[in-house]
């Protein structure tokens, strides 16, 4: 960057005077806990969050539709949620995951209206996977059918959604993709490179790893 390009930079960023033109544009308000967790659908027409009270919420965001609430509904997670995320291309199915170890997945297709209630819906989950035995904490969408989940657990597990799994508790090895000795608290998937991930938790390192390679940790 030209010198007089960063100078320019650094005058906006330090700007008390444009800071203090800023307002807000609008506030959300549903959730009565924490909101942990923010995604945005593919167009951008809505936005998922989840909160610590267990709810999942979603909200129109257009100019067509302003900004409100468009749903809103329990879970079933016993803990906070730590991650509410669209699958690619779809605005109707979503993917949780929480401080209960679980990942429950939704289709908003299904939601029934509750009785004297505008947005709140009755939802049940489509699946739930109990596989981790720990705090599930992140999830990371690969396609529409496919997804990885990070836990404090240690592990790294893929899921596909076309595949029928059942998982009779904590004790399940499926699905493992890298297995740790320390927590694991976040995941990003290369942009490029689809088929490499990194992870990071308690440890103070980043692990780089590989779809192609299960288990192992570059």
């Amino acid at each position: 960057m030209p010198p007089r390009s960063k100078l320019v930079k650094n005058s906006i960023i330090h700007s008390r005077a444009l800071y203090s033109r800023l307002e807000q544009c609008a506030l959300l308000g549903r959730h009565h806990g924490c909101v942990n967790t923010l995604h945005w659908s593919f167009d951008g027409s809505l936005l998922a969050s989840g909160s610590d009270e267990g709810r999942c919420c979603l909200w129109y965001y257009s100019e067509q539709q302003g900004n409100h609430l468009a749903a809103s509904w329990d879970t079933g997670h016993t803990q906070n949620i730590f991650s509410a995320k669209f699958f690619p291309f779809s605005t109707t199915k979503l993917a949780t995951c929480s401080g209960d170890s679980e990942i429950r997945l939704f289709d908003t297709t299904r939601a029934t209206n509750i009785v004297d209630t505008k947005n709140d819906k009755e939802m049940q989950p489509t699946t739930i996977y109990r596989c981790h035995n720990d705090r599930t904490k992140k999830l990371c969408m690969l396609s529409p059918e496919v997804f990885l989940s990070v836990s404090e657990d240690g592990t790294v597990r893929k899921f596909d959604t076309r595949e029928k799994h059942d998982c009779s508790g904590h004790d399940c090895d499926s699905h493992v993709m890298y297995d740790g000795d320390t927590s694991l608290w976040s995941i990003s998937l290369h942009p490029q490179n689809r088929v490499e991930y990194l992870v990071a938790g308690a440890s103070s390192n980043v692990l780089k790893c590989d779809l192609r390679y299960v288990r192992i940790a570059l």
